[in-house]
């Protein structure tokens, strides 16, 4: 049988019975370890009708075929329920062919899941016991979803309809397994305390599919991290502090020579207390300050160490580094320190304004290692080779002079990178925000949440409503700015499903909006509770907008109003809108 014969009657197999365990496939088509990965490639890759679950499982997601669950129409059953004096004049779902302007297309992976036998649930159990399991249903596969990148678009009763940004994470952990099909694979992930959201759930995606592979992946962090990956999949070894012999052979690797005074080697020592870190800078901080001479391939003391005074925290060794450093070298490092831990030698440049040929500068500061080269192309981009000398150097500054470079930086980012502005928004505001240049924090801050929100990270686009709203209540800003980040919140917390969190938000809106549309836009998009009450059955809704014709939105099973949300928020301005939970 031919691979292609092997994948199409795979892709059958498991279209038919939705969940394959890989040893099933192996046994059914007499596949050994290399073939298992190759057809595993293909079906989540290539073909992209499949998931891994746990390492052990696939399942399938695709749509290929006329039996596969289709999704693109999928909607809530719509009926006419019992409401009090006036029932709705047009009764209809959510359009499936809505689309707001201009809008941006993306690649997802659509899925489709439903609570087995709910309907036999349904008539067994008391409505609120059937809501709790369906919350609870609904609970377990939102934390799932989450870590596999996916977000839940829509509730529909006892569904979700599941839309999944990229593969990136698992085209990833494919390349890294088939790699380790060949020959046994380290993989090193230092400062995972350093690590963003994003990155952390890949390396989560990683380590649940590799307990078979010969794979060994090394993560380092500092203590007070808090690894979210369980305990199953990985082993702790907390490192100690590092033995004497240790630490003299590493003075003897930074320095790059055995013969070093004894004296030396125990002042080091005894002062580091086994961090490897202190140990390296104070080795270097001996030979830049005169201490060490080196002569011969060895190194003499120039003065008894009675009369060396060194700094008692590593910060102090640092600082101290820093401060040896000429000008023009130090105000460079400063300048990058607030850029970032990366940074742009040609942005340094821009923004230092030193009148001297930056290249050599930072070949200085390369040369003393508090910097190396991270890419050459297509820019020049630098890193602290440590995250505490970043943090050293940016704290060297007085106050005033971070607030001063902020706006600086921001500025230059403007001018420089303006093709490319919306890849900088979030480091924009970071800037305009640390350099309380209010006015532009504000604006990039609500562009950072349409950004974020674009990509469905609606937490972290709620953040930086929040964050905007609480600067314009303490600094002050335009109406038109009020309004727009009052709003924005009400429209994030509606798709979160956070009702009453919306309301909030939109009357912080209309408190200080007098321009007429403005002002009934915002009002039509608040969700106004109500209950309708008929031959003594009560009927709990949210009514939304002010038009004339009435769209009803039933949802079949549980209440869930961000299922219709973006819908509601489109239609609100047109419409009067009513969302029920038919029971209740």
């Amino acid at each position: 049988m031919t691979f292609e014969e092997i994948l199409d009657q795979a892709i059958a197999m498991l279209q038919r019975r939705g969940r394959l365990t890989y040893r099933t496939l192996k046994r059914q088509f007499n596949l050994d370890n290399e073939a298992l990965e190759d057809l595993k490639m293909e079906l989540i890759i290539g073909q992209r009708v499949a998931a891994d679950e746990d390492g052990t499982v696939l399942i399938w997601v695709g749509s290929a075929g006329p039996s596969a669950e289709p999704t693109s129409s999928a909607s809530p059953s719509v009926q006419q329920p019992p409401t009090q004096e006036a029932p709705p004049t047009v009764v209809s779902s959510p359009p499936s062919e809505i689309r707001t302007p201009d809008a941006e297309r993306r690649q997802l992976t659509v899925l489709f899941c439903d609570l087995v036998e709910s309907t036999r649930l349904a008539g067994q159990l008391d409505p609120e016991d059937l809501r709790e399991v369906i919350r609870a249903y609904q609970a377990t596969c939102a934390e799932v979803i989450q870590r596999f990148e996916g977000h839940i678009a829509q509730y529909l009763g006892d569904g979700l309809l599941v839309q999944r940004r990229g593969h990136i994470g698992e085209a990833l952990r494919a390349l890294i397994i088939q790699a380790s099909s060949h020959q046994p694979v380290v993989l090193v992930v230092e400062d995972l305390h350093w690590i963003d959201p994003h990155l952390e759930e890949v390396i989560r995606l990683w380590l649940e599919g590799i307990a078979a592979v010969p794979l060994l992946m090394l993560l380092t962090y500092r203590p007070g991290y808090s690894a979210p990956f369980g305990d199953q999949t990985y082993s702790r070894m907390p490192l100690h502090r590092l033995p004497e012999a240790q630490m003299e052979a590493m003075v003897e690797g930074v320095l790059q020579s055995a013969d070093i005074p004894p004296t030396v080697r125990e002042l080091i020592t005894q002062k580091a207390e086994g961090n490897p870190l202190f140990i390296e800078e104070l080795s270097k901080a001996l030979v830049e300050e005169g201490t060490l001479q080196r002569v011969n391939g060895g190194y003499l003391l120039t003065r008894p160490l009675s009369e060396v005074v060194l700094p008692g925290t590593i910060q102090g060794v640092i600082m101290a580094r820093i401060d040896r450093l000429p000008a023009a070298a130090k105000s460079a490092l400063q300048v990058a320190a607030v850029i970032g831990r990366e940074f742009p030698a040609h942005l340094v440049e821009r923004v230092s304004a030193t009148g001297q040929e930056m290249s050599q500068v930072l070949d200085e500061l390369r040369a003393v290692e508090l910097i190396y080269e991270k890419t050459l192309y297509p820019e020049l981009v630098y890193l602290f080779k440590h995250a505490l000398t970043h943090d050293v150097a940016y704290e060297s500054l007085l106050r005033q002079q971070r607030k001063t470079l902020h706006r600086r930086v921001g500025a230059v980012i403007e001018e420089v990178y303006t093709e490319r502005l919306p890849e900088f928004y979030e480091v924009l505001t970071r800037h305009y925000v640390q350099g309380e240049l209010w006015p532009k924090a504000i604006e990039y801050l609500l562009k950072a949440a349409d950004q974020a929100r674009g990509r469905f990270a609606y937490p972290q686009a709620t953040r930086y409503c929040i964050q905007a709203s609480e600067i314009l209540e303490q600094q002050g800003g335009t109406i038109a700015e009020k309004v727009q980040a009052f709003e924005k919140l009400g429209d994030l917390q509606s798709l979160q499903g956070s009702v009453e969190l919306a309301n909030q938000a939109y009357e912080r809106a209309l408190e200080v909006v007098d321009e007429p549309t403005t002002r009934q836009r915002i009002l039509n998009k608040r969700h106004r509770p109500g209950i309708a009450v008929r031959d003594g059955i009560k009927i709990a809704y949210y009514e939304h907008g002010s038009g004339d014709p009435t769209l009803l939105f039933m949802h079949p099973i549980v209440y869930g109003l961000q299922s219709f949300q973006p819908v509601v928020e489109l239609l609100c301005q047109e419409f009067r809108i009513v969302t029920v939970d038919p029971r209740g």
